[in-house]
């Protein structure tokens, strides 16, 4: 769920004192924030959450096209996905 990027904001819903670490990491490119848990029921990683499973999900949020036909390859931000892996990247190495 990160394709639209158009502000360097990224939403993390999840569980573990690693992605309490991730809330606020930020770079010039991507600050990672905390999601609203009224969101958890409408993500795939709900049933990890309800049993306590560690998990994070990554999103950017809603827009208009959101689960439509009409999600284009055209409103995708490559260059806006590549420094969220980027970001990404540089947390999960620096995990313990």
């Amino acid at each position: 769920m990160m394709g639209r990027m158009q502000n360097k904001k990224v939403y993390v819903n999840g569980t573990g004192k690693e992605v309490l670490a991730l809330i606020g990491h930020s770079n010039e490119s991507v600050d990672f924030m905390p999601s609203t848990l009224d969101r958890i029921n409408s993500l795939d990683s709900k049933w990890f959450y309800q049993d306590n499973i560690p998990s994070v999900t990554f999103s950017k949020g809603r827009h208009l096209d959101y689960h439509k036909v009409s999600d284009d390859i055209e409103y995708i931000n490559f260059k806006g996905m590549e420094s969220i892996h980027l970001a990404l990247f540089d947390w999960l190495i620096h995990l313990e």
